[in-house]
């Protein structure tokens, strides 16, 4: 995290679920919490199906305002790609 916030303006997180406990301790309080919605999710063993991603973003200091760039929803929903060969392969809205 000290990296991440010494190296770039801003920067996004993909995680998953049960990994927030060790993310944001370490996170400046900027950070915002956003989540993919993936409804096409395999169902897993679990009783608790996981349909959800959280994606933690540091939007740059200055630009979380509406005067410039395009607004973007915090919550997206896409189903996974299945065209990739690989577990964990992010969507591209």
């Amino acid at each position: 995290m000290t990296r991440l916030e010494a190296d770039y303006d801003g920067w996004v997180i993909a995680a998953a679920a049960d990994s927030l406990a060790t993310y944001l301790p370490v996170c400046p309080p900027q950070v915002r919490i956003l989540v993919w919605h993936k409804g096409n999710a395999i169902p897993s063993g679990s009783r608790i199906a996981n349909q959800w991603e959280p994606v933690l973003a540091r939007v740059p200091d200055g630009r979380s305002g509406r005067t410039a760039g395009a607004a973007v929803n915090d919550v997206l929903t896409v189903g996974i790609s299945y065209r990739y060969s690989y577990v964990g392969s992010k969507p591209c809205p």
